[in-house]
């Protein structure tokens, strides 16, 4: 797997001009390119597919009915459930179509990117969980008319959905919004490099307006958006 033209090239605004004007539906996709969990499944994703192609054919001539019945064909999704691999790579990653490779930028898609829509689980408990997805704690007293507590529940996860898009930095001062997000894949492509967050964070202030906070926490902002803030994206 071939990683992103843009990381050895990272010191050059020029490279990057074109993504400050793109979509947010775009922008999410390149930080999910630069995501290794991402390059991982991709790579193993595309190596299953092709020999079940081989075993099986291709459209129109596959043979649809030996292809589900391969237990390679399938993989276990977040609740436990089989799920043909292209759908649990969908419900893993969010995109709604099949399974981008990781060495396209956006400018090189065949069509822009199509994004599920995000999600939020309702449970008794919970919290972050290891994949990074926001799981509100509510809690329903089934003895009591449900309507208000519906009501409530929305509002609560209205205001979460609020935090977590201006956690995201989602709403900077609307000419910027593109440029700071730029700024985090630069300084991710930077990091790519082996180059300190504070060296990458110092050449990149001369190019963009960066948030005012230390380079290890911009770093790590970037971070979450590559690991899983990109669906806020979506959103935006």
């Amino acid at each position: 797997m071939t990683a992103p033209e843009e990381d050895t090239a990272w010191r050059d605004r020029a490279r990057y001009a074109a993504l400050a004007g793109l979509p947010f539906t775009c922008l999410a996709w390149e930080f999910l390119r630069r995501n290794p969990d991402y390059r991982r499944d991709y790579a193993w994703f595309m190596e299953t597919w092709q020999a079940l192609e081989r075993d099986y054919g291709h459209p129109p001539q596959r043979d649809f009915h030996r292809w589900r019945q391969d237990p390679r064909a399938w993989r276990a999704g977040a609740a436990g459930e089989d799920l043909l691999i292209e759908c649990w790579m969908a419900e893993r990653w969010g995109l709604a179509r099949f399974p981008l490779d990781p060495a396209l930028a956006s400018h090189r898609l065949a069509a822009p990117p199509a994004w599920h829509e995000l999600a939020v689980s309702l449970q008794e408990d919970g919290d972050d969980d290891d994949a990074g997805e926001y799981r509100p704690r509510l809690r329903f007293d089934l003895r009591a008319p449900l309507e208000k507590q519906v009501d409530e529940a929305r509002r609560i996860l209205v205001a979460h959905q609020r935090r977590l898009r201006r956690a995201a930095r989602l709403e900077p001062p609307g000419a910027q919004a593109g440029d700071v997000l730029v700024a985090y894949l630069r300084l991710l492509d930077a990091e790519a490099d082996g180059v300190p967050a504070g060296e990458a964070v110092a050449a990149l202030g001369a190019d963009h307006v960066l948030p005012e906070a230390a380079p290890d926490d911009l770093l790590a902002r970037a971070h979450a958006l590559r690991d899983g803030d990109y669906r806020f994206l979506v959103m935006a």
